[in-house]
């Protein structure tokens, strides 16, 4: 038998779907598989219009065609391809019929039946949309996803961040998608299509606002460079979203300036270079991390990259710099009161900062510790010493559960093996610096300047 290829972008990771529904008609089916269409591509024009309106409501517009594989362990089914065309279904369903019908027949047992329509489904999927939505760990971002691109006819590769449930212009109610690079909006209400596609780079002003007389503050006034004004309400997560369009705005005209070859200004508290859709790798182990087909939803990957900031912006640290680890713990010095605070961990630095008033912070970049011991502690179970380049020692009583514990350590350990090239340098040039006098032989000659032997500050090094 002659199998055609899949088409692409029809087929979906299998996800759990009713088959008996009152919104879709089956079209076909046979002994394992149902096509089904929605009522609301089958109606007339006023019951498409209700139908229509009422998904719109409940969904973020499903596609008018689906194929669902029927499972004979419950009476949940899983969907496994969806298409905003009839023609596309029907390539789905050929394959289908041609891939799986013959195996199905040799296999009695149901569970076996479902593993092996959803292995290969699976497989097919993760291979042909690697790196989209259709492969995020998270089922609504794939399902909303497949709506936005279908709807705007954007890239297969743009990735959504989020959407939410709106009203535009307090009329129609529908949807917000946003993604990397888009603000869209789409509604449908009895018959009423209405449709928004707006670029981030585009947005020149963004402003919280008051709906119901200016009283609910649930709403969103964005103006564009051309000057038009787009006014979103019924936002149930109004700070939620002005917070993410703010900064997917800046980090839009971020691009735009570096593609423009511009060089940032010192200090910029961007890294240009960085991919904040790149999954990180997890280094809480030695062993080789497991490569996974799924990613995570792009939400998580901003909030990760917001975060960062503001720990790289606190601490005075290189845009290079992510925060790894964050535990709550006790810290002290042989000659100093305990400190209650956060300990955090990135690549290449230590830090910490008090929480109890005190006004305690440090920064401890790991090529300066010489040494880190598992102390016993009458009142914790969990206690770090570390030993830095002058033999000051500090103590962190972690306040965490073993295995956290456990996982701290094995990053902290492989973080500091990846420092060490860096310690050979640190001698030379602490030796050059005025401060190392005073902890030195004062009889001993030395050439002092730090910084400014290699940059070349004026004046007496010594002031």
């Amino acid at each position: 038998m002659t199998h055609v290829d899949p088409p692409r972008g029809i087929f979906t990771l299998p996800t759990p779907a009713n088959s008996i529904d009152p919104f879709w008609d089956v079209i076909k089916s046979n002994e394992h598989f149902t096509l089904q269409r929605t009522k609301a591509a089958s109606s007339n024009t006023f019951f498409r219009g209700v139908f229509g309106t009422i998904q719109n409501v409940l969904d973020t517009k499903q596609p008018p065609f689906r194929i669902l594989f029927r499972s004979d362990i419950n009476s949940i089914s899983l969907q496994i391809a969806v298409s905003q065309t009839e023609k596309g279904i029907e390539d789905a369903w050929k394959w289908v019929e041609d891939s799986f019908n013959e195996g199905l027949l040799k296999l009695d047992i149901p569970s076996e039946k479902e593993n092996f329509v959803e292995t290969k489904i699976k497989s097919l999927v993760t291979r042909q949309d690697k790196g989209t939505d259709e492969v995020s760990e998270d089922e609504s971002v794939r399902s909303a996803s497949r709506a936005f691109r279908q709807t705007f006819d954007v890239a297969p590769t743009e990735r959504l961040v989020n959407f939410y449930s709106c009203a535009y212009r307090g009329i129609s109610q529908g949807w917000m998608y946003i993604s990397e690079n888009y603000l869209c909006f789409y509604s449908f209400v009895l018959g009423i299509e209405t449709k928004l596609f707006i670029e981030l780079k585009d947005i020149q002003n963004l402003a919280k606002e008051k709906s119901k007389r200016g009283m609910i503050p649930d709403s969103i006034k964005i103006i564009t460079k051309d000057e038009q004004e787009h006014f979103f309400s019924n936002l149930f997560h109004r700070d939620e979203t002005y917070d993410l369009l703010v900064q997917l705005t800046t980090l839009a005209m971020q691009r735009l300036l570096k593609n423009a070859s511009i060089d940032p200004a010192p200090g910029t508290l961007y890294d240009f270079e960085q991919d904040f859709s790149s999954p990180r790798i997890d280094v809480s182990s030695s062993q080789e991390p497991l490569m996974s087909p799924m990613v995570p939803p792009l939400k998580k990957g901003l909030e990760e990259q917001k975060r960062d900031k503001k720990f790289q912006i606190f601490f005075n640290l290189p845009t290079t710099e992510h925060m790894m680890q964050e535990c709550v713990c006790e810290f002290s010095t042989p000659d100093t009161d305990v400190c209650n605070g956060k300990l955090q961990l990135s690549e290449g630095y230590l830090t910490f900062v008090s929480v109890d008033g005190r006004s305690c912070s440090l920064v401890v970049p790991l090529y300066t510790v010489r040494r880190v011991e598992r102390i016993n502690s009458k009142t914790h179970a969990f206690a770090l010493s570390i030993t830095n380049w002058h033999q000051m020692k500090l103590l962190f009583h972690i306040n965490e559960s073993k295995s956290f514990f456990e996982k701290f350590c094995n990053v902290l350990k492989d973080n500091l093996k990846s420092q060490v090239r860096h310690m050979k340098h640190l001698r030379p040039f602490l030796s050059t610096c005025f401060s190392e006098t005073l902890l030195s032989d004062p009889k001993k000659d030395q050439t002092v300047g730090g910084l400014g032997l290699i940059f070349g500050f004026p004046g007496d090094s010594k002031k």
